[in-house]
């Protein structure tokens, strides 16, 4: 591919034109392009006003920027005309303005001047400007010119650089940055709730407004939604949404962050909630807000190392809030049985407690838990205030899939929001870190969801779902690309973010489950208990910055480098960087280890070693279904995570077609395993794998409403599907895409045709 600098231009445009970009978002490109010239100016705070059309799918938008320039004497001595270049996609840029403001202004004095309690009125507010209205003699057009991944804007002196600037723009119906979709259904015209949402990946918010993506970017934001008040707009915000004004039933709501985040976390979504309900309110919170903060090895402030905001660890007040409130909001009707609703609240109570235990003060002061639509991409997805789940999550009745989940979310509030990477390409600082936890966090929770299970059986649950991680992560090395296997920035380029348009690897897991089992073996190397003390200590110190590898692992070997130089053979940094970041397989044992297999050896790794007792019980259930001498009884009490491990051993007869048909039928024949109307959707998925491997046409109707279903989850069966070569399962996977093709966004799209077409 042409290197994003060689991107052609367009004409330049005058501010009264308005430039297009090219007329349809596609591309075959592997890297995301960050393009924003970050060293030269930064912007520190956006104020933008957004107007959704739900009929013509178009955000009417406009967009004030303050702009601080980093090396203004380096500029003026420069021979090059300065410019400001910032990421953008499928915009239709309409003007482009230069604001002389009336009285000296900075968005960062405002900022810090305001209490936290003040901090709504931080800007557009306290500053009496309207920044929104024109006022003659404050405006200067900037020449501007558009390409499929930039705005570029120039037009002044070196001595005259512009510290305020006005975008007019409008989003395009195609923008992957913004999901326009119905709220029940799969027909968006038909459908008379409709919602409108930012779904990050893979381009992030560029399609929804000129920024700059680089995550070194930090800034805070304000604002303004208008939209027909039936419609509520949920944003990343310090507080929830304020209406300024109601004016012929258009409505004006006004959010604001006072933390500096990458533009990449702001998050938005507009729609007609079915249900809106409160889970844990100020009072309740509040009430169980009464716990001494645990000790940390940090003496210094804890708040000097990151700019200046109102930080919950540098707060002693915040610093001992054990809970947050919690506000849930869902999109489609009835799509949470009661059964759940009912043990939601005393569940989320366990998960915010055991996360301030592990990890310290709750990065932002409030959660609301947003059930997407169906059609939603992503299982999961945090962001600061707010959390958006797809309602996968909650169907089935037994162990549904947001005891997991709910906690992996939450964890990013640390590990991905609080601290972020610098380089967009290691993931695993987030996902990696975000896992680990999730799975500390579940295993002190899990019994607040299911009161009558032992602790022994807990500590079963929690050392399959490792092998179940394992398995998985396997399966991903095998049918992927390598160079999507490497965690670590090997590539030391910063104009890109390496293979983020690669439409596969938002399905994958390696950064997750690779991630986590490094963090899993450098907790192994010095004992579980010191490890959680210096990921607290960790948290403590980076909180509110940008990290590396190098960082975290260096941090790492300085903490504990007399017990790595005490490890026989010792441990080095560059060894664990070889074997973990920059290698695209696992390190010796894991590379060649199989849990499936019947005679393997596993006793003497730690990772494993816990689950040795349960793994074998499983492996003399499949021993005993392959012989056809199974029991009813013997296929009892079977757990989540057993059962899908059974599967897992089913689904591996793949190149055994009798053997398969006869475990299956054995499996779909007992009432007591196969239920998927009370399973979650990673047991149903795997049923599905059974029933294309077996060429089940009888059960082929099961296969395609999963896939109507669950629309975050179906892609790879529309892939097994295919390669399948029946005819029927082939017409039925084209047909299911042709029901839903408007649901799914580009990067899908685009997936899916490769497979289907």
């Amino acid at each position: 591919m042409e290197r994003p600098s060689k991107l052609a231009k367009v004409e330049i445009c005058s501010t009264t034109e308005t430039q297009n970009a090219p007329s349809e978002y596609e591309t075959t490109e592997k890297d995301l392009p960050l393009l924003s010239n970050v060293d030269d100016f930064r912007v520190h705070h956006y104020v933008m006003k957004l107007t959704p059309n739900f009929n013509t799918k178009i955000i009417k938008g406009v967009l004030i920027l303050f702009i601080e320039w980093l090396d203004t004497q380096k500029l003026a001595e420069s021979k090059s005309f300065p410019k400001l270049i910032l990421d953008a996609c499928c915009l239709n840029i309409q003007q482009v303005r230069s604001l002389k403001t009336v009285e000296e202004y900075s968005a960062k004095q405002a900022l810090t001047e305001h209490s936290k309690q003040g901090i709504r009125k931080n800007f557009h507010v306290s500053s009496n400007i309207d920044w929104f209205a024109p006022v003659n003699g404050r405006e200067k057009p900037l020449q501007f010119s558009v390409d499929k991944w930039a705005l570029n804007i120039y037009g002044w002196s070196q001595s005259s650089l512009p510290s305020v600037i006005r975008i007019d723009y409008e989003t395009r119906e195609d923008s992957p940055s913004i999901h326009w979709r119905p709220c029940d259904g799969n027909n968006y015209h038909l459908d008379s709730r409709k919602c409108v949402y930012s779904p990050a990946p893979p381009i992030n918010n560029r399609g929804l407004f000129p920024c700059q993506e680089p995550p070194c970017a930090l800034a805070t934001w304000e604002a303004f939604i208008q939209v027909e008040n039936v419609y509520l707009p949920l944003l990343t915000s310090d507080e929830p949404g304020e209406i300024l004004e109601v004016e012929e039933n258009i409505a004006t709501h006004y959010f604001y962050t006072s933390i500096p985040l990458p533009m990449s976390t702001f998050a938005m979504i507009i729609g007609k909630f079915s249900l809106q309900t409160t889970l844990i309110s100020n009072e309740m919170a509040c009430e169980m807000n009464s716990f001494k903060v645990q000790d940390t090895n940090i003496s210094t402030n804890p708040c000097s190392n990151h700019l200046s905001y109102p930080c919950s660890f540098g707060d002693p007040k915040e610093s001992a809030s054990q809970v947050i409130p919690v506000r849930l909001f869902v999109m489609e009707k009835d799509c949470i049985p009661l059964l759940h609703m009912d043990k939601l609240s005393k569940f989320l109570l366990c998960c915010l407690k055991t996360c301030y235990e592990t990890l310290g003060p709750h990065p932002f002061a409030r959660l609301d838990l947003i059930i997407m639509p169906k059609c939603f991409p992503h299982m999961g997805l945090a962001n600061p205030f707010m959390t958006f789940l797809s309602p996968s999550n909650f169907t089935g009745n037994e162990e549904p899939l947001f005891v997991g989940r709910i906690p992996h979310e939450i964890c990013h509030s640390w590990f991905g929001l609080l601290i972020g990477a610098l380089d967009m390409t290691e993931e695993w600082l987030s996902e990696g870190f975000a896992t680990y936890f999730e799975d500390i966090v579940f295993r002190k929770t899990f019994q607040c969801y299911f009161p009558h299970k032992t602790d022994a059986e807990v500590e079963k649950e929690y050392n399959l779902r490792i092998c179940l991680r394992f398995i998985t992560l396997q399966n991903e090395l095998r049918n992927t690309e390598q160079e999507l296997h490497v965690l670590g920035s090997k590539y030391g380029d910063s104009q890109t973010a390496k293979n983020g348009l690669v439409p596969i690897k938002q399905f994958m897991h390696v950064h997750y489950y690779k991630g986590y089992l490094l963090l899993w073996h450098m907790a192994f190397l010095v004992g579980q208990h010191r490890f959680l003390q210096f990921m607290r200590d960790y948290v403590y110190k980076y909180h509110g910055q940008l990290t590396t590898s190098d960082i975290f692992l260096n941090c790492y070997a300085e903490t504990f480098k007399e017990d790595l130089r005490s490890i026989e053979n010792s441990v080095s940094i560059k060894k664990l960087k070889e074997d973990w970041l920059e290698s695209n397989t696992l390190p010796a044992p894991y590379q060649t280890l199989d849990l499936l297999k019947a005679d393997v050896e596993f006793s003497d790794i730690p990772l494993f070693s816990p689950a040795t007792d349960a793994l074998q019980r499983i492996k003399s259930i499949f021993l005993l279904l392959k012989a056809g001498k199974v029991r009813i009884e013997d296929l009892e009490g079977l757990s989540c995570s057993e059962l899908l491990i059974l599967l897992e051993h089913v689904l591996s007869l793949s190149e055994e077609k009798r053997c398969l048909k006869q475990c299956s039928h054995e499996l779909f024949t007992s009432t007591i395993i196969f239920q998927p109307e009370k399973q979650n959707p990673e047991v149903i998925h795997r049923w599905c794998e059974i029933i294309i491997l077996c060429k089940d046409k009888p059960r082929l109707s099961i296969v395609k409403q999963f896939l109507y279903d669950n629309i975050a989850m179906g892609v790879y069966l529309y892939g097994e599907l295919m390669i399948s070569e029946k005819l029927s399962f082939q017409r039925a996977a084209k047909k299911v895409y042709h029901e839903l093709e408007d649901m799914y966004d580009t990067a899908t799209k685009r997936l899916l045709k490769e497979m289907l077409f």
